[in-house]
């Protein structure tokens, strides 16, 4: 019931900075968002191919106490694993944001907690050393795909801060541009403007050129790096 209720607190909490997230449009692409999705499910997976292979090794625990506290480790651990899997669903759009990615961040070190308390109790459970292993085993396989779910959150970051500059250094190309126009007839003013305007140009195809490389796909990555290149 306790690990519910922090679900549920938690859950309310992530929802609170979606929106605010939302409100401030901090939304991460959308290739970002399928892959954290992605990742988010690997956890899920690899949190309930834990559990199944744990379920008769704690009904073979003989102490009726321990058995009791080893399979309420199971169940905190697989509400964990729950709202890990919905707190991604819910962050995904606005993941960029550092109120949500906290959020995120928060479900999967609940998931590192409640996983370390069921391998205590299923050593204090005295399950076998080969199944403990086997537990321990995949608890670190847990714990890889809760890295990997991380490092999407910082990728959706990454490239939404690329995009950011890239959308600044269009709009201080487009100024130059029309400031080279205005500047036409005037030999003093259009030499500086253009200037500016090679200043402009040289941010604009860095940011371009940075920016593809941050993306996944090399399709994608050859597309803005050729733009950069015209």
């Amino acid at each position: 019931a306790l690990a519910e209720f922090k679900a549920a607190a938690a859950a309310f909490d992530a929802q609170q900075a979606a929106m605010k997230a939302a409100v401030a449009g901090h939304l991460a692409d959308d290739g970002d968002q399928r892959l954290l999705l992605a990742a988010a499910k690997d956890v899920a997976s690899a949190m309930a191919e834990m559990l199944r292979n744990a379920n008769e090794p704690a009904k073979a625990v003989r102490d009726p106490t321990k058995r009791m506290h080893l399979q309420h480790a199971m169940d905190d651990a697989d509400v964990a694993s729950g709202a890990l899997l919905d707190a991604a669903r819910m962050m995904a759009p606005t993941i960029v944001d550092d109120g949500c990615k906290s959020q995120l961040d928060k479900a999967a070190k609940a998931i590192k907690a409640n996983n370390a308390r069921l391998l205590a109790a299923a050593k204090a459970g005295q399950m076998s050393a080969n199944e403990y292993n086997e537990l321990l085993a995949q608890a670190k396989l847990v714990g890889s795909a809760i890295a990997n779910l991380m490092q999407a959150a910082e990728q959706a970051e990454a490239t939404h801060a690329g995009d950011a500059a890239l959308h600044e250094s269009a709009g201080r190309y487009v100024a130059a541009a029309g400031a080279v126009s205005d500047a036409a007839g005037k030999p003093r003013e259009i030499v500086a403007a253009m200037k500016q305007l090679a200043q402009a140009q040289n941010t604009l195809v860095a940011n371009v050129k940075a920016n593809a490389a941050q993306l996944g796909a090399p399709h994608q990555q050859e597309e803005r790096a050729a733009l950069a290149d015209a």
